[in-house]
């Protein structure tokens, strides 16, 4: 049998086992084990049955944020009808967790309870600092990094209550970015070259995740770049027949894409030429330039097209590019303004940085241009949208330099757009490397 001893200070607070009232432990909640548990100092601390533990979740999905009581009856009594005298419960219950975990991290407010972290550590909110890190580490970290944030798991976020109304956004908000770090791994390992580890890793994958064909795709990859062509046609050819036999539906037009460059021995498949990226399918090259190319590619979690544009490999991994990146794409994102082709989205790993802005299907002013002139009411129009955007980037202290027709882009509608301004430089004496996209 085993015993948890909690020694408490007077004020209720755990306490260090070495210290006296004053000393605070050191607590850490935890979800990403496979169910919900708090201890102190590394040692367990005792929260009782399983509507205490649903409390408890309750309060780390939303940590920091006022719950009523009713919302905690709510969720603590969420398969049954709620007995009477369910808020007096519930009150009982949060009075043994704050004794349990401190008065400090449970607080009473106004309108309901709190629980506020405080200083206490939290796995998921460690986890997803720890791939945010391994997003942007180097070459030669990148796969460490992501093992030890993907160490933080070792069992189902919030465990058998993760399906609850109350809880199923959060835990498959942490879900899914278990599996892209997964992929993204897997894609780190393949970028290494350790072509034969990641087909282990990403073997496993598809077998839990037959449908996701982000999978499938770095596995194409993997065993193509580690000279099993014959077994990347094949793998392809399967997931064909399984996704038509589950959903009668085709692969997407990348995937069918990839597996004809795979039959046909394509050598730009390598590294950090147009890698898989996650959450996006690409589709054929629509843009090419000195520091890369633009992709047409579709987002399949909300159904629209993009334009994805991939920085060159060695200019990805520039120490002075990777400083910089990241602080440079979030200021061009705040430029908001309706002739500026919006960034949605901006991320770098080792071997590329990606960019993804909307996607405009009407030409370029070159293309019109070499067509004729244009007439003076559409000079006129051009300068009131263009330098518009200027103005606001302007304001923003961003300057775009590279200001010509190959970069002014029309919709269907026949609005003008300003675009590469991802990345612009920030000014003229901001350093000699040009950090401008294709």
């Amino acid at each position: 049998m085993v015993v948890i001893v909690c020694i408490r200070s007077s004020s209720g607070r755990p306490m260090s086992e070495n210290g006296g009232a004053g000393v605070r432990a050191d607590v850490r909640f935890t979800v990403l084990q496979g169910t919900v548990g708090a201890l102190a100092d590394g040692r367990p601390i005792a929260l009782g049955g399983p509507q205490q533990r649903r409390l408890l979740a309750a309060l780390l999905a939303n940590h920091d944020t006022v719950l009523s009581a009713d919302r905690l009856v709510e969720s603590v009594w969420s398969h049954d009808d709620a007995p009477d005298g369910a808020r007096r419960t519930v009150m009982s219950y949060i009075s043994r967790l704050r004794s349990a975990i401190g008065e400090e991290h449970l607080v009473t407010r106004e309108h309901g309870y709190e629980l506020a972290l405080d200083g206490a550590s939290f796995d998921a909110n460690d986890f997803e600092l720890a791939l945010a890190e391994a997003r942007g580490a180097g070459a030669a970290d990148a796969v460490a990094t992501y093992e030890r944030a993907l160490g933080y798991w070792s069992g189902r976020a919030y465990g058998e209550d993760a399906g609850e109304w109350w809880l199923l956004s959060v835990a498959g908000r942490l879900e899914e970015l278990r599996l892209l770090a997964l992929g993204e791994r897997a894609a780190a390992l393949i970028d290494s070259g350790r072509h034969a580890d990641a087909v282990v890793e990403i073997q496993a994958l598809v077998a839990d995740q037959p449908l996701r064909e982000h999978f499938v795709d770095l596995l194409m990859r993997a065993l193509y770049l580690g000279g099993r062509q014959a077994d990347a046609l094949r793998t392809f050819q399967r997931f064909r027949q399984f996704l038509a036999d589950e959903t009668g539906l085709d692969p997407s037009e990348a995937l069918v894409e990839l597996d004809h460059r795979i039959a046909q021995g394509d050598p730009s498949l390598a590294p950090g030429s147009a890698m898989a990226l996650p959450g996006y399918e690409l589709a054929e090259v629509i843009g090419e330039g000195a520091f890369g190319s633009v992709y047409r590619a579709i987002q399949p979690s909300v159904g629209r097209e993009v334009a994805v544009k991939v920085v060159r490999a060695e200019l990805a991994d520039d120490p002075r590019f990777v400083q910089r990146f990241e602080a440079e794409a979030q200021l061009v994102a705040r430029i908001e303004h309706p002739h500026v082709v919006p960034l949605y989205d901006f991320w770098r790993r080792p071997g590329g940085a990606f960019l993804v802005f909307r996607l405009l299907r009407g030409g370029s002013l070159s293309d019109r241009e070499a067509k004729g002139p244009l007439g003076l009411a559409d000079v006129g129009r051009l300068v009131d949208e263009l330098g518009g955007a200027l103005l606001a980037a302007h304001a923003l202290g961003v300057v775009h330099r590279d200001v010509k027709p190959a970069n002014i882009l029309f919709d269907e509608a026949d609005n003008s757009y300003l675009a590469d301004f991802g990345i612009a430089q920030l000014g003229p004496d901001d350093g000699d490397i040009d950090l401008r996209s294709a």
